[in-house]
């Protein structure tokens, strides 16, 4: 049997375990909160684009490709359609890797392993940009690996394409475009192409420097030179599930080991993978990028896949791969990363209507998932001096105050209570605004108040419904 034909019968073997292991988690996971941002995009019209660039954020490209998706095949069923697709973007990205090096078995290795992350499992399916970043970015160190595919008409379209997806994905253009750079006799060109590709990076450029975000990421952020020992750690996400089943100084080992052979085998993929590691640490040590928070890592994971292939490699010339693969298919099924964020927002939407309220309060983290589910009660659009998410029901009051955050300044419900007026509260008991204690110490009668609890972190509240 040829190598090409081995590695195929592999891919389908691997996305069958998968799959098998994973297709509930994709069929029955809730959506919650941040998911419900991105999938409001199928709420927006490309037409208004203050409201479409609000919600496409900095990755405007796999925001319109997410509309489209969604247009086809409905949100409803999101999660398996993105992990599926994500799992063969995956794999046709593998199957170029492989190509190059003639098929070879070390890449299956790599997939396995890289399919063992709690945070490749976690974000697969997601509908956001992160994995797909990942999967080019292992394109890209490989493609521009090869000297020859160093040429302007090569770099620049890949380039266009690369930022108009991402914002993050320039980091792996950076030993390219040196290169191109240094080589090129056009240098006034080539400098001219990237001012045109300075409006893609404004919105993720005021992100990166708003008090939101900051205040958001605060805890990945580094504030002395301290904190390096747990910066050296928040780069080690993609081992987390390998901690917990005792293997960490063992993988550790290969990566290092792989890394020193890929500086004696291959340089140009070694200053391709450790230039965007260098860049991402330097940017966190200034408070401007995230690194430890699990879904910012994936641009990093490329760094890993190159190291442990590497190694396999050297390796492989004393063991045969199928060994390998057979070592370690088990422990494959053993890792189990069903992280499940809980969500059960629709559930309490439809249990709003069997009541005839007066007044139907939302909580801050599930506004979005309620305007999604409910168009008649929100929509998400940018209006000046306003929040992106408003009410379209006079009977309708979403928790948020007038800086856009979570309320939790409860006066004005208190009063409507006290004007005997029927109120219902639903959505997520965060600590933040803590709504489940905050309206027992405005001490209502117990008769007129119930509480009603779905799942472990959300609740329906009636006051004022035996009056």
């Amino acid at each position: 049997m040829s190598k090409k034909n081995k590695f195929i019968i592999f891919q389908v073997v691997i996305g069958s375990l998968f799959l098998y292991k994973y297709i509930t988690l994709l069929q029955t996971h809730n959506i919650w909160y941040d998911d419900a941002h991105e999938l409001l995009i199928s709420r927006v019209s490309i037409l208004d684009f203050k409201s479409f660039i609000s919600i496409a954020d900095h990755h405007i490209g796999f925001s319109l490709f997410l509309k489209l998706l969604i247009e086809i095949f409905s949100f409803e069923n999101i999660y398996i359609i993105f992990g599926i697709l994500n799992l063969g973007v995956f794999f046709l990205i593998s199957y170029f890797l492989s190509k190059q090096n003639n098929y070879s078995l070390e890449v299956i290795l790599v997939q396995i392993l890289v399919l063992m992350s709690p945070v490749v499992v976690d974000y697969i399916y997601k509908p956001k940009q992160f994995f797909v970043d990942f999967c080019i970015a292992v394109y890209l160190v490989n493609y521009f690996s090869e000297d020859k595919n160093i040429k302007t008409r090569k770099v620049l379209p890949l380039l266009f394409f690369s930022v108009f997806l991402s914002n993050i994905l320039i980091i792996y253009f950076l030993v390219p475009l040196l290169k191109l750079f240094n080589k090129s006799k056009n240098k006034l060109l080539i400098f001219l192409t990237l001012l045109i590709t300075i409006p893609f990076f404004y919105t993720a450029f005021n992100k990166f420097l708003s008090s939101t975000f900051r205040e958001y990421w605060s805890s990945y952020f580094e504030t002395s030179f301290e904190s390096f020992v747990k910066l050296f750690f928040n780069n080690l996400m993609f081992f987390r599930n390998f901690n917990d089943l005792g293997l960490l100084p063992l993988v550790m080992f290969i990566v290092l080991v792989g890394l020193i052979i890929l500086y004696k085998d291959n340089k140009n993929i070694f200053w391709m993978i450790i230039t965007p590691i260098i860049l991402l640490n330097l940017l966190n040590l200034l408070n401007l990028y995230p690194i430890g928070a699990g879904r910012t890592d994936l641009i990093m994971f490329p760094f890993f896949v190159f190291c442990i292939i590497y190694f396999v490699r050297f390796l492989s010339r004393k063991i045969n791969i199928i060994y390998l693969l057979v070592a370690v298919i088990p422990i494959f099924f053993i890792v189990e990363n069903n992280k499940v964020r809980e969500d059960n927002t629709l559930a309490l939407i439809e249990s709003t209507y069997i009541y005839d309220f007066d007044l139907l309060y939302v909580s801050y983290y599930s506004i979005p998932q309620t305007i999604l589910f409910d168009s008649e009660y929100g929509q998400s659009k940018k209006i000046e001096n306003e929040c992106f998410y408003n009410s379209v029901n006079t009977k309708v009051v979403f928790m948020q105050s007038n800086i856009c955050r979570p309320e939790i300044d409860f006066s004005t419900i208190e009063n409507e209570i006290l004007n005997n007026k029927k109120i219902l509260i639903i959505g997520h008991e965060s600590k933040t605004q803590n709504i489940e204690s905050t309206v027992k110490n405005m001490k209502i009668p117990d008769n007129d108040i119930a509480i009603e609890y779905f799942g472990t972190n959300e609740l329906l509240i009636l006051v004022n419904f035996n009056n």
